[in-house]
């Protein structure tokens, strides 16, 4: 692990973490390390907002100019949840190096895991919402709304795949197959989390090996 730490594609993540929209704000304003919390919890929760209603304003097929920049944010908003989630994942190892970062809630990670999982499932909606024509419907339901797209970005996300949707050429395809491998990315990494955070049973060994590190008292209420 040490080695990987060392390694130019670790530091390639870590360069490429910091140059995301909310640590270069943090860096710009000069905000106290006691207080990036905040700014980093209303910036997720804000482009959580900004994915529904980029999905909710939308329509396509016909994308307009403005739908291009919806779809840039999200490209960009996507890829940088990726680095900052493999970041994490790794961040024990970065922080035996630098001690600089650690991670001090895991219930507040958990929550900001699954509203990422709320974002990236909305941006793909997006996608699909505008690249339709990538895209035959089998059922009675249009991806061209905000229903539709969302429920389709939801079974794929998942990986439950009704059928409901078949991809016909081949950006289709591809938009479905990262949005597939993101999706099961994302469940292990909550999956993961939620598991750390459950507490230790201990066994009865260790609960013996305790007892015995413990003080002992006396009848006179005394060390022994």
């Amino acid at each position: 692990m040490t080695k990987y730490c060392d390694s130019k594609w670790f530091n390639i993540i870590i360069w490429l973490c910091s140059k995301s929209l909310l640590i270069l704000l943090i860096k710009k304003f000069k905000i106290k390390k006691k207080d990036d919390h905040i700014v980093i919890n209303a910036g997720v929760v804000i482009s959580l907002i900004l994915a529904f209603v980029f999905v909710l304003v939308s329509n396509g097929p016909q994308v307009q100019w403005w739908e291009w920049i919806f779809i840039g944010f999200a490209i960009c908003r996507i890829s940088s949840i990726i680095i900052y989630q493999i970041w994490v994942l790794f961040l024990p190892c970065y922080f035996k190096i630098i001690k600089k970062y650690s991670i001090t809630s895991v219930p507040r990670l958990i929550i900001l895991l699954l509203i990422n999982y709320l974002e990236i499932l909305f941006f793909f909606a997006l996608f699909y919402r505008n690249f339709t024509d990538f895209f035959t419907v089998n059922n009675n339901f249009s991806l061209n709304s905000i229903s539709g797209s969302s429920y389709f970005s939801l079974v794929t996300m998942t990986t439950l795949g009704y059928g409901d949707v078949t991809p016909t050429q081949w950006q289709g395809m591809f938009i479905i197959s990262i949005q597939t491998l993101i999706g099961l990315f994302m469940a292990l990494l909550i999956i993961a989390r939620s598991i750390s955070h459950l507490p230790k049973h201990k066994t009865e060994q260790q609960i013996k090996d305790e007892l015995k590190e413990m003080p002992m008292w006396d009848e006179n209420d005394k060390y022994m």
